[in-house]
């Protein structure tokens, strides 16, 4: 026994550098907060309506450092619950626990390692309040066809104004009333639902105040 699962230690621990999976159908909780994003991402055929990129919320400030790795899915406004504190936004995590340079994407059962964004590595570092959400905004991801010279190859870029994050506050309250969202996931968001219309009213009101002249 000792020869099949030894090696297998060392692995085991070095997977859980890479983070773990935030919570999308838990009630709300004076433990947690929540943050909400979405991605899209176009190909030469067209909306691609599966595949996804990975992201990383790093934990800094001291206390646990709790490290989230997640899944963001194409044409889906996701709800993360994560546990109170202050987080940056990375790249996926590698077995050692380090930061890559590149996005992992999927799109059209193919995989693309576009830069990591610089207008998501210029982000604030988020500060998770019990029971309150954030808005993050939308990743818009881009694949360019194939010619001669390159092959296909996504770029991504990151919205973070007061316009995506009404966007996807907005989408995410739609989805929780519609009737085709599982009841589980939906019971879920609803009981989300007066934080995230403060988020929305928050978003509205930063839209509204006009720009300082130069």
């Amino acid at each position: 026994m000792k020869k099949v699962w030894t090696p297998l230690i060392p692995l085991f621990f070095l997977s859980g550098c890479a983070g773990t999976s935030p919570l999308t159908t838990s009630e709300i909780s004076p433990n947690r907060g929540a943050i909400v994003i979405a991605a899209r991402i176009n190909t030469p055929n067209g909306r691609a309506y599966s595949g996804g990129v990975y992201l990383t919320l790093q934990g800094i400030g001291g206390g646990s450092l709790e490290t989230y790795r997640f899944f963001l899915p194409a044409r889906k406004t996701m709800l993360y619950q994560i546990a109170t504190g202050i987080y940056r936004v990375e790249a996926p995590k590698n077995f050692f626990g380090t930061p890559e340079k590149t996005l992992t994407v999927t799109a059209d059962r193919r995989k693309y390692f576009p830069p990591f964004p610089k207008a998501l590595s210029q982000l604030r570092p988020l500060v998770v309040k019990p029971e309150r959400t954030i808005a993050l905004g939308e990743l818009d991801i881009s694949v360019t066809p194939s010619s001669s010279e390159s092959p296909r190859a996504a770029s991504v870029e990151f919205h973070h104004s007061a316009k995506a994050q009404r966007r996807v506050l907005s989408q995410i309250i739609r989805d929780m009333l519609n009737a085709d969202t599982p009841e589980n996931v939906r019971k879920s968001e609803q009981s989300w639902l007066n934080s995230l219309q403060k988020a929305l009213t928050d978003a509205t009101q930063q839209a509204e105040i006009p720009n300082p002249k130069p």
